[in-house]
């Protein structure tokens, strides 16, 4: 009787838990590019969902609900990302796309930049927050409606980088002239320092205008959702729009 040698089962690969939320946000957006297959995908995960996958992992429960409390003191937008960031939420509830004009009045104008675009259920849409520039995406289908905000945030270091440069020159050369370079070293990482603190405020105005834009979007999503189960409510109307123009 001879002996078979150990076959050593592939080992399996493992992700951390960021990896594999990136991994699945990545498939998500994949297919919902992919038109014929989008419709099969229900956005959002419902609580019973999440408890289940958080007990595969091996998560109590005691600590998912302690989350979900948490969850609800920290901001929707951390500045984990100085340059981009993400507004995201779903609603229960399928938005008709006959109702997508609702929401266009929050959009602005970008000059040479497409207007909103819609695509069967599928709405883009560029618009400016402050001097940040956001791509509002809102999908809706099988019963459930996502909408979506990325931006780029720090676009105002485009307009700080040429007069910290220029100012910091002039003041390094007017100070190596008095035989005192140091002083316009000093000067000049001055003006870095105030710039990166002018930053971070800015980030964080825009993180706030973003989260607003968002709740504006999401309250007139779900009043819509509500207006088209229940039709006795007065309609939805957008601004600048009389009720009798949308009747």
């Amino acid at each position: 009787m001879h002996n078979c040698p150990n076959v050593e089962k592939p080992r399996e690969a493992v992700f951390s838990e960021k990896e594999a939320a990136d991994i699945v946000r990545l498939a998500v957006e994949l297919q919902e590019s992919h038109t014929e297959l989008a419709s099969a995908y229900t956005p959002g995960i419902t609580l019973d969902e999440l408890k289940r996958v958080s007990a595969e992992i091996g998560v109590s429960e005691h600590f998912l609900e302690e989350a979900l409390k948490r969850k609800g003191k920290v901001p929707a937008n951390p500045q984990s990302d100085p340059f981009k960031g993400t507004y995201e939420k779903v609603l229960d509830g399928e938005l008709d796309p006959d109702d997508f004009d609702l929401l266009l009045d929050e959009f602005k104008t970008i000059p040479n930049v497409p207007g909103p675009n819609q695509v069967g259920r599928r709405l883009n849409a560029k618009t400016m927050v402050g001097i940040a520039q956001a791509e509002v995406t809102i999908t809706s289908r099988n019963g459930r409606t996502r909408l979506r905000i990325d931006y780029v945030k720090n676009m105002g270091c485009v307009f700080l980088a040429i007069p910290i440069a220029f100012f910091g020159f002039i003041a390094v050369m007017v100070a190596a002239e008095s035989a005192l370079p140091w002083i316009g070293l000093v000067f000049f990482l001055g003006l870095i320092f105030s710039s990166v603190r002018g930053l971070s405020k800015a980030n964080r105005y825009v993180d706030n205008q973003v989260e607003q834009l968002g709740d504006r979007l999401a309250a007139k999503i779900g009043a819509a959702i509500e207006q088209g189960s229940n039709p006795a409510l007065p309609p939805v109307v957008a601004e600048g729009e009389s009720q009798n123009q949308r009747a």
